[in-house]
C-alpha cells in the first residue's frame, strides 16, 4: 500500500524523514489489515523493520503514531468551484462520498468510529478528522451566506455537519445488502441518496432554518 506523504519537517535529518515515512507506511498497512487497536508499536516495528527505539524517538506512544497516520491522509480533492451553490456543494459532498467508499478510508473510517466510542483520545482524533473533511463544505456555505445566496447568519458548520454526517451514516449503516452489481455500495441509487440529502439540507438553509441563532435554542414556554 502506498504511504501517505509524511509532513515535511524543516531541518530534519533525511534519514529520520525516510524512517518516518517507512513507519507511517507500515502503520497504515496494519491499520487497514488489523484495525487500530491491533496496530501496536511492536507490530509496526516488525512490519517496518525499524527499531522500536527509533520509533519511540519520534512518537511517544501508539496513539500519537495513529494520529500522524490520519493527519498524513489528505482530505478529498474538491473540484473547482463554479459559483453555483447546488453544484458546488454536490461536488464537494460527492468527493467525500467517493473517498469514504474506497480504501483506505472505507476500512479506516468505520474502525475509527468504533474505536472512538471506547477511547477518549481516539474520539478527539475522530473530531479532528471529520472537521477536516467538513471544512471545504463549510467554506462553500460561508461564501454563499456572505454573498447573499443563503440567508445571513447561515451556520456553515452545521450545514456541513448535517451533510457529512448523513454521508457517513449512509456509508456505515446500510439499509440492507447491496443490489446485484453494486457490491461496493456506490451505484446510481447511492449517489441519488447523497444528492437528495444535499438538496434537502440546502433547502432548509435557504428557508432560514439553519442559522446560528437557531442552534441549541431551548424551546420557548
Amino acid at each position: 500500500m502506498t504511504a501517505p506523504p509524511a509532513r515535511a519537517g524543516r531541518g530534519i535529518d533525511p534519514r529520520v524523514q525516510r524512517s518516518r515515512q517507512v513507519v507511517l507506511a507500515a502503520a497504515l498497512e496494519l491499520m487497514v489489515e488489523r484495525g487500530m487497536f491491533a496496530t501496536t508499536i511492536d507490530a509496526v516495528a516488525e512490519r517496518s523493520k525499524v527499531a522500536k527505539t527509533t520509533i519511540y524517538r519520534q512518537w511517544p506512544n501508539r496513539d500519537a503514531l495513529v494520529a500522524d497516520v490520519w493527519a498524513a491522509i489528505p482530505p478529498p480533492s474538491v473540484p473547482p468551484l463554479t459559483g453555483e451553490l447546488d453544484a458546488d456543494v454536490l461536488a464537494a459532498a460527492g468527493a467525500i462520498h467517493d473517498r469514504l467508499r474506497t480504501p483506505p478510508m472505507s476500512v479506516l473510517c468505520p474502525d475509527l468510529l468504533t474505536a472512538a466510542a471506547r477511547d477518549p483520545a481516539l474520539a478527539a482524533l475522530q473530531d479532528r478528522v471529520l472537521q477536516a473533511r467538513r471544512r471545504p463544505l463549510s467554506e462553500i456555505v460561508s461564501r454563499a451566506a456572505l454573498d447573499g445566496r443563503l440567508p445571513p447568519g447561515t451556520d456553515a458548520a452545521l450545514v456541513a455537519a448535517l451533510i457529512v454526517g448523513a454521508i457517513v451514516y449512509r456509508r456505515l449503516v446500510r439499509p440492507g445488502p447491496p443490489e446485484p452489481g453494486d457490491e461496493d455500495g456506490a451505484g446510481p441509487d447511492d449517489r441519488a441518496v447523497v444528492r437528495r440529502l444535499v438538496l434537502a439540507v440546502l433547502a432548509s438553509a435557504r428557508a432560514g432554518l439553519l442559522t446560528t441563532s437557531d442552534v441549541f435554542c431551548e424551546p420557548s414556554g
